[in-house]
């Protein structure tokens, strides 16, 4: 029986023989059909979703068993966590004690609170793992026994903060800024200053990009922390890449823009927690304690850091990760919208509140029913040319505006302006007028005033009236073998046209053809292609 570690908790009951349900049962002191598996599923299920039943399941544990439950829910992202190496972790922490680990997990396999899972690392091998369900209650559990012992304000906040989706169109904006502008790297391929601010002064929440300093005295960060987070997010999603000196989107970015918002977010948030969190069961912890907060009430950033760097550490059984808590998390969980952060006149310097936002209990509980559902599918134009849309208007629409006009500001609207030089980059995309002028009525929420209508008209009427063409010509040393050429009929089918007494225009396909043919008529072309001289036709 090969189970997987993301499981929950009834497959996890329907996949195991039924002696090790009756097991689970007995252990339990359950009353129950012994002998229907289904019926075993079905009072099990409903018993460890009861969270009085999980309180009382979990008071009943050894305080080494209590150490394995907890081992399994906070290092299972430890790389190589073997069922070896767990049972080494509870000798560890109970040096002085005679026990065997095998006997301690086996009884916790028995109450139905882990289970041998297989994984696949390097190579196949077998761990403990928690059903993911079963997870999340234990999680909850945990966190209300933290919160017990944390603290919050008294007074009430003197002003807030709550980035909502600022995230997602600041992304956005990032993407459509790599799309329009060649945008060039340093040798050490970071973003040049003077192109970062022009990246930071086009977002929504505009930051300072981070001093010049020697290499040397840099630290992993070359840029401002909310733009680091969207660097590194696009990044690790494949939006963008490095290409050559230069950093470019990739063909998967439109596809990600069409998604709704709520599986952006949840990619983001998941980013959030895989690179800013040493474990998801601590990312998961510290939003249970939030999502916990009494209404009204803004825990103190300070007992955030106490949970992590006094309270688990109280416990026998904690140990730091291998992978380091990276010191600006609180921050960036804030700048994906997962909190609201508060100022109070009892606070500390450097302190603030905090409690989870609707975008973080949303996200945290999957509910897209509690998902901001704020889509614009209308912009207005303006007879000065400025297009003005709410920030809420729908991703894909946005983006083809962005193809058409140019980002002016964001604050609380979004203006584009339509330009010459706009209209000039969207045709020399492969934009058609007819698709330009099509893509603006749909989406207008009034008719294209008639100067604008007339203006876009005037610039596209100009395009393509000086075009380039690109061509290989045959060149003679005389008028008399130019006539000679085209005399003969093997080769007058390849002379398109003379534009010069000594120069025939070719189809570059046919070169390799031609020169064979010269050849057998024992002309001795030179095959190569010359670079073209002014000189030799004057």
């Amino acid at each position: 029986m090969n189970l997987g570690q993301n499981i929950k908790l009834q497959e996890y009951l329907s996949q195991i023989p039924i002696e090790l349900a009756q097991t689970i049962t007995l252990e339990n002191s359950l009353q129950c059909n012994l002998y229907s598996k289904a019926r075993l599923i079905e009072v099990l299920t409903q018993k460890f979703r009861d969270r009085r039943f999980l309180k009382k399941l979990f008071s009943e544990l050894t305080e080494i068993q209590v150490a394995g439950v907890m081992m399994v829910l906070f290092f299972k992202e430890e790389v190589g966590m073997t069922v070896e190496k767990y049972h080494e972790e509870l000798r560890r922490v109970f040096p002085d004690q005679e026990f065997e680990p095998e006997s301690v997990m086996n009884a916790l396999i028995g109450r139905g609170v882990v289970y041998i899972s297989t994984t696949f690392e390097e190579e196949e091998f077998s761990t403990y793992s928690i059903p993911l369900d079963l997870a999340e209650a234990l999680l909850e559990i945990i966190g209300q026994d933290l919160l017990e012992r944390l603290n919050f304000y008294q007074s009430q906040p003197r002003s807030r903060r709550f980035d909502g989706l600022a995230v997602i169109r600041d992304i956005f904006t990032f993407l459509a800024f790599l799309k329009r502008d060649n945008v060039k790297l340093t040798q050490e391929f970071v973003i040049f200053k003077r192109t970062q601010l022009r990246i930071l002064d086009s977002f929504e929440l505009p930051e300072i990009p981070l001093e010049d300093m020697e290499k040397e005295q840099r630290e992993e960060e070359y840029y401002p922390p909310r733009f680091e987070f969207i660097y590194r997010f696009c990044e690790a999603k494949g939006l963008t890449e490095i290409d050559g000196n230069y950093l470019r989107i990739t063909d998967i970015v439109e596809r990600w823009l069409e998604q709704p918002d709520f599986f952006k977010m949840k990619e983001i948030f998941q980013f959030w927690q895989d690179a800013y969190m040493s474990s998801s069961a601590e990312a998961q912890l510290l939003l249970r304690i939030l999502l916990s907060v009494p209404k009204g009430k803004w825990l103190t950033s300070a007992s955030v850091d106490r949970i992590f760097n006094e309270l688990m550490p109280e416990h026998k059984w904690f140990k730091q990760s291998s992978k380091p808590r990276d010191p600006n998390f609180l921050n960036a969980l804030l700048y994906i919208g997962g909190i609201e952060q508060t100022q109070h006149s009892d606070a500390n310097d450097g302190e603030f509140g905090i409690r989870i936002s609707t975008v973080g209990t949303a996200l945290l509980v999957n509910d897209i029913s509690l998902f901001p559902k704020q889509v614009e599918k209308r912009f207005s134009i303006k007879p000065n040319f400025e297009v003005v849309s709410s920030k809420d208007l729908d991703p894909s629409i946005r983006w083809e505006l962005g193809k058409i006009a140019d980002l002016v500001r964001i604050n609380d609207e979004v203006v584009y302006k339509l330009s010459r030089q706009s209209i000039y980059h969207t045709l020399q995309e492969g934009k058609s007028v007819e698709e330009i002028v099509n893509f603006l009525d749909t989406h207008t929420a009034h008719p294209i005033p008639d100067n604008v209508k007339e203006m876009i008209g005037e610039w596209t009427n100009t395009y393509g009236r000086i075009s380039f063409v690109d061509v290989l010509m045959l060149k003679c040393d005389s008028e008399m073998l130019a006539k000679e050429l085209q005399e003969s009929k093997k080769i007058s089918k390849f002379l398109i046209a003379q534009i010069a007494p000594t120069y025939f225009v070719i189809q570059r396909k046919d070169h390799a053809k031609l020169v064979e043919i010269l050849e057998e008529e024992d002309y001795m072309p030179k095959p190569e292609i010359e670079t073209f001289s002014q000189k030799a036709v004057s």
